[in-house]
């Protein structure tokens, strides 16, 4: 079959390429210009940052495999931190024990974006290709229909029917979107309403120097019990990564929610105040940004693997499915392609 996937993020890849593997023909439709997702790192003048997905651990055996092939290839390798637990100021005591230390967690290497590049190789990717609608073209009686897609021109309001017919469609991107391009597909619709993604801002910061954090209690990466934060993690704490003092800050999901449109100038200065009330410091950054996750961590998922009409051969994958981790993505997006080719 000539199948579209909208979203090279690490489902619609998944899906996509496994696809292709059953002898499928794909294309695969991104907006950004970039695969896979959340799964990024954003390069700056004082080196990489990983400002959304920290990690990925591995529990299903099959992404277990997938994960253990990654690691022989070289585009992952472990991480070996222990996640400590801290409050949002400094001298009050942990809510909680730190972990154990026990969780395996594996990072992209040079940087998280090297998951999504490894999985995009060898595909046909569209990028800069934002999908706006998609519309069924019935055939001849008895016949299954076949998909039209429209695709907006970057940074113009002009729409364009994109070459060809579709026999199939994947929609592979945020529970949010799906739910608009999916269109007169009512039921689809309504189940992928049921799915709700939050928000997160990220604040990036580099320094001249290591910060004078107490390292017995920050470590290298945090998570933030009350106040403004969720996480911190010390960029070049992990593997292959480029040296320098670079920390990577995540807000707490209803704190992202209460500030979503905020002006990005003051969210970059009450997530500073917040991580020097968190690790004790007082220096100043050489590099500040911020970055909004509009749809960012699956608070409530679907409890299933995918969404699909065989009958309309259309449907949807995701993290929003099963749960919220990257394992579940890439679960969610192979049980897609298992679906489509059965």
């Amino acid at each position: 079959m000539h199948i579209a996937v909208i979203g090279a993020g690490i489902a619609g890849l998944a899906c996509a390429r496994r696809l292709v593997e059953g002898g499928h023909a794909v294309v695969v439709f991104e907006r950004s210009k970039a695969p896979g997702g959340r799964a990024a790192t954003r390069r700056t003048e004082v080196g990489g940052f990983d400002h959304g997905a920290q990690y990925l651990t591995a529990r299903h055996p099959s992404f277990v495999a997938q994960v253990d092939a990654w690691s022989r290839e070289g585009v992952i390798e472990p991480w070996p931190v222990e996640a400590h637990s801290l409050q949002a100021h400094a001298g009050e005591p942990p809510a909680r024990e730190p972990s154990s230390g026990r969780t395996l967690r594996w990072v992209g290497t040079p940087g998280m974006s090297a998951v999504g590049a490894k999985m995009a190789e060898g595909l046909d990717v569209r990028y800069d290709a934002p999908i706006v609608r998609i519309d069924a073209v019935d055939g001849a009686r008895g016949s299954l229909p076949r998909w039209s897609l429209q695709r907006r021109e970057v940074d113009s309001d002009v729409v364009a029917v994109t070459e060809g017919l579709y026999d199939a469609v994947v929609i592979a991107v945020p529970a949010e979107s799906a739910i608009g391009l999916l269109g007169t597909e009512a039921g689809l619709a309504r189940q992928a309403a049921q799915a709700h993604l939050e928000p997160c801002w990220a604040l990036l910061i580099g320094f001249a120097e290591p910060i004078a954090a107490d390292l017995a209690r920050v470590g290298d990466a945090a998570f933030v019990n009350g106040g403004r934060l969720a996480w911190i993690a010390r960029e070049s704490s992990k593997p292959e990564r480029r040296a320098g003092e670079r920390w990577t800050v995540h807000a707490q999901s209803a704190w992202s929610v209460e500030h979503l449109d905020d002006d990005p100038e003051d969210i970059k200065t009450k997530l500073l105040r917040a991580f020097h009330d968190a690790t004790g410091t007082i220096e100043q950054p050489i590099y500040a940004a911020v970055h909004r996750w509009r749809y960012a961590l699956a608070r409530t998922s679907l409890s299933c693997d995918f969404l699909w009409d065989g009958e309309r051969r259309i449907g949807a994958c995701g993290d929003w499915c099963r749960g919220y981790r990257v394992e579940d993505a890439w679960l969610s997006g192979v049980a897609m392609a298992g679906a489509i080719s059965a």
